[in-house]
């Protein structure tokens, strides 16, 4: 029975002494070099909850866009604004349109992007799109990346349908 080389491929050597990995041009194309490995990361993060408001979502994604900045990564954060903001935010931030919450007029709800908010994506050019709140905002996030062919992530913060039986509209739950 032949014995089993449990080294990793790099370590093996051939009879002959040689690595048994083949050169670049051999088998498999070598892999592509994409934009995210040569260029600076630029992160568009899209957000319902970043400086209007001082809970565990904005404080959470502040100190992700300030990790992202301290790493050379260029943010654009596109959120909601207010007059008087609770929060001193981190990155550049891009106001999008926004109304009150019905019931909860501390929070605001992202209505997309406006013109000048589409102008500003276009001149950022992101090479990564960050969703973090389900809206229209994070909608037209989505069109965009996969019109434009750029990764998007997301993230999940906030659990939304089980909120809805303390707003006496739990029978919704299912909907979401």
């Amino acid at each position: 029975m032949e014995a089993i080389d449990e080294r990793p491929l790099r370590d093996r050597r051939s009879s002959s002494g040689r690595s048994r990995r083949k050169r670049a041009g051999e088998g498999t194309p070598p892999e592509p070099q994409t934009p995210s490995r040569t260029r600076q990361k630029r992160v568009a993060l899209f957000t319902g909850a970043y400086n209007h408001i001082a809970d565990g979502v904005s404080l959470t994604l502040n100190r992700l866009v300030e990790h992202l900045e301290a790493q050379g990564a260029a943010v654009r954060v596109f959120a909601p604004t207010v007059a008087e903001p609770p929060v001193d935010h981190a990155g550049t931030l891009v106001p999008v349109r926004s109304m009150p919450a019905p019931g909860r007029p501390e929070y605001r709800v992202a209505l997309g992007l406006s013109r000048s908010a589409r102008r500003e994506l276009e001149a950022f050019r992101p090479n990564l799109f960050h969703v973090a709140t389900p809206d229209l905002l994070g909608r037209s996030a989505r069109k965009w990346a996969r019109r434009w062919g750029v990764p998007l992530v997301a993230s999940y913060h906030t659990h939304f349908s089980s909120y809805l039986k303390y707003y006496g509209l739990g029978l919704l739950e299912g909907a979401l």
